[in-house]
């Protein structure tokens, strides 16, 4: 028996009343704020150094009201002189990834803190390592040895620093989509270029870092990972091959062993990647102070950007008849050759 117009329309209308529509979450980013048990507030002070209140709360949350549905609390050092309204000057960004033991609920084996603790879920430990170095660098003038003018993005995970998943074949975790999408909102929204954007981290962190890098290498310009390797040697290593990268090492270090480190570098050499590793012989896991004391390692960040084409061999000389393979970072949709200011066809 066939329905009429009028009924069919009825029984469409019960069945919408019946599952009324989601009410749509709203994505935010808060300065001057973090969060804690879902509840904007402050965050947790357990470091303590130098002029630690200039790096800045800011919390990343979706959600409708009082329910949210995930969050990711960050700090975020400015340059002195930072105007968010002058958008004619762009600064360098370096997204610093923590370890496990700064994680805002939990580190497995080690601590749990509960929803009544004011240690859950923000406690500024993700600033405990990088933070005086990096504080220090963007604090001086300009033109002084090691000074960092640019912004620093500190972002905190709740547990044992997991800011990757594996390559799972190259969907970034849910912890990482939403740093990703914090330094996203700040290139649109803070001044950032684009072009000089550096991820680097320890331990957990420098896992995190080569999860970041070669999941989005069209985002960064160079990567610092610190006593920690990747995932997946064999397809990381083909879309790193043209990034600036700088790996930190301890000798004595059993997780990673020097010879993990080493086996991903030499991998990387031998596709044509030109890569920096550094050992310290008697360090252990602890890399990360001894290697942001370095002299060069604020410079070399700095020196790094998106346009600078890669050459294969590093040598720059064209003889006769000869060739040299250029390249550049792997993600991008389209490029275009030019010499001279024109296009080269084809």
């Amino acid at each position: 028996m066939a329905l009429s117009r009028s009924l069919l329309a009825a029984i469409v209308f019960l069945i919408a009343a019946t599952y009324p529509p989601a009410t749509a979450q709203t994505i935010h980013y808060d300065s001057g704020y973090t969060m804690r048990n879902n509840t904007l507030g402050h965050y947790y002070k357990m470091v303590s150094f130098g002029n630690e209140n200039k790096i800045r709360e800011y919390t990343y949350w979706k959600g409708t009201g009082t329910n949210v549905s995930e969050f990711l609390n960050f700090r975020v050092i400015f340059p002195t002189n930072f105007n968010k309204k002058d958008t004619v000057t762009k600064y360098p960004l370096i997204l610093m990834l923590h370890g496990a033991g700064e994680s805002g609920r939990a580190w497995e084996g080690n601590f749990t803190y509960s929803p009544s603790d004011p240690q859950f879920d923000n406690n500024s430990t993700n600033t405990a390592h990088a933070g005086p170095s990096h504080l220090a660098a963007v604090m001086k003038s300009p033109t002084s040895t090691g000074a960092f003018n640019g912004i620093v993005i500190f972002p905190q995970v709740s547990y044992s620093g997991a800011w990757q998943n594996g390559w799972d074949g190259g969907n970034e975790s849910d912890n990482m989509r939403m740093t990703i999408g914090i330094v996203e909102y700040f290139i649109d929204h803070y001044n950032v270029d684009r072009d000089r954007i550096a991820v680097h981290g320890l331990s957990n962190g420098a896992k995190g870092t080569w999860d970041a890098a070669a999941k989005r290498p069209d985002l960064f310009a160079a990567m610092l990972p610190m006593s920690g390797v990747g995932s997946n040697s064999d397809i990381m290593s083909d879309i790193l091959v043209t990034m600036p990268l700088w790996l930190f090492q301890g000798g004595t270090d059993t997780n990673p062993k020097p010879q993990a480190s080493k086996d991903l570098i030499e991998l990387i050499k031998t596709k044509g990647g030109s890569p920096i590793y550094t050992v310290y012989p008697t360090l252990g896991h602890g890399t990360w102070t001894t290697a942001y004391a370095e002299p060069n390692f604020f410079p070399w960040i700095l020196a790094q950007n998106k346009k600078n084409i890669f050459v294969f061999g590093g040598v720059t000389e064209l003889c006769l008849n000869g060739s040299i393979k250029l390249g550049f970072s792997d993600g991008f949709l389209a490029y275009q050759w030019t010499y001279n200011g024109a296009d080269i066809p084809g």
